[in-house]
């Protein structure tokens, strides 16, 4: 009769062993995952004009832990709604991964972002002040860059959208990205 209850307690014990190896082998690969996460967050800071609505300053902070390399900027067009219309050229209507875009000048702009890190960039482009006054802006601002040691560059876009409030004047607010 003692037999068999140490052999259920050996398979118990076993069992036991198994769930803590796996238990620990998926809080490391969080732990790790969590570690080489990329957070890098987008927000509309300061407007240098307040009549106009590409005069939007956009922070762009690093919250992870690792140096971002090689970012470039890009400006993801929707649609801007003014006097003359810019829309998507052609293609599917809001912003994602295949709207047309305009490079981000990097005057003044990093190659790097250490964690904690932030720039400021503008999409203040010539080509829209045709189509001042502005009633309502669609767009993206796109982040590309290579995290860490890691070769193969990564994309992040931060879609906003204009809203116009009762004094006249246009706010920017974030809106998730169009599927």
């Amino acid at each position: 009769m003692g037999k068999p209850i140490i052999k259920i307690f050996k398979l118990f014990k076993l069992i036991w062993q198994y769930m803590i190896a796996f238990i620990g082998g998926l809080a490391t690969m969080f732990g790790i995952l969590s570690y080489v996460h990329t957070n890098i967050s987008v927000n509309p800071t300061v407007s240098l004009d307040t009549s106009r609505a590409f005069s939007m300053q956009f922070l762009v902070t690093n919250n992870g832990y690792l140096t971002l390399h090689n970012i470039k900027y890009a400006l993801a067009i929707g649609n801007i709604n003014g006097r003359i219309f810019i829309g998507s050229y052609g293609g599917p209507p809001g912003v994602d991964e295949q709207s047309p875009r305009f490079i981000i000048s990097p005057d003044g702009l990093g190659e790097s972002l250490r964690p904690n890190e932030s720039e400021t960039i503008s999409a203040d482009f010539d080509v829209f002040r045709m189509a001042e006054p502005i009633k309502e802006v669609n767009i993206g601002i796109v982040v590309t860059f290579n995290l860490g040691f890691n070769p193969w560059p990564q994309e992040r876009i931060y879609h906003f959208v204009t809203k116009k409030t009762s004094d006249g004047k246009l706010y920017w607010f974030p809106k998730p990205v169009d599927m």
